[in-house]
């Protein structure tokens, strides 16, 4: 039996309450590829950044917590319309809003081998969302509220 590093013992220790066979599904998991493991140790990637960096200074507000690019997809809201969002809030926590951010662009270059991507095409991705995200930021335009789902909605154009 090999010895457990550091890394593995914190591993355990963030889990040490889950059910003994979820647990061995998830390190299986986490030894599939690098960006299984980036997914599965959301934990470790918020304890190795430096809380000293400005990042930290940046406004708290209610953020995914653990957004990548796994963290999106398509559902029907209670009100049986179709929406395209952020789909995971189990860690979602009041934050800087800058987190949320960083963990999406290094999940970009994370994955960027696994999806066939070469440096500059995830850089390229990178450049994309994050003017995606200024422009919707910035945007400042009135969008539609859903009162019955809670939630503030582009309307959907009939073609």
């Amino acid at each position: 039996m090999q010895p457990v590093n550091k890394l593995t013992r914190q591993i355990l220790a963030q889990n040490v309450r889950r059910d003994l066979d979820r647990l061995s599904l998830k390190l299986a998991r986490l030894r599939q590829d690098p960006f299984a493991f980036f997914r599965g140790t959301n934990s470790l990637f918020l304890e190795f950044l430096p809380r000293a960096h400005p990042l930290f200074r940046a406004p708290s507000i209610l953020i995914c917590g653990d957004l990548h690019l796994e963290n999106f997809g398509a559902f029907k809201g209670d009100n049986r319309l179709c929406y395209f969002d952020i789909n995971d809030f189990d860690e979602a926590c009041l934050a800087p809003f800058t987190l949320d951010i960083e963990r999406f662009i290094a999940s970009i270059k994370v994955a960027a081998h696994g999806l066939g991507l070469n440096q500059a095409r995830s850089q390229l991705m990178v450049r994309r969302f994050l003017r995606a995200y200024a422009h919707s930021v910035c945007d400042g335009k009135p969008r539609w509220k859903d009162y019955d789902a809670g939630a503030v909605r582009e309307p959907v154009k009939a073609r």
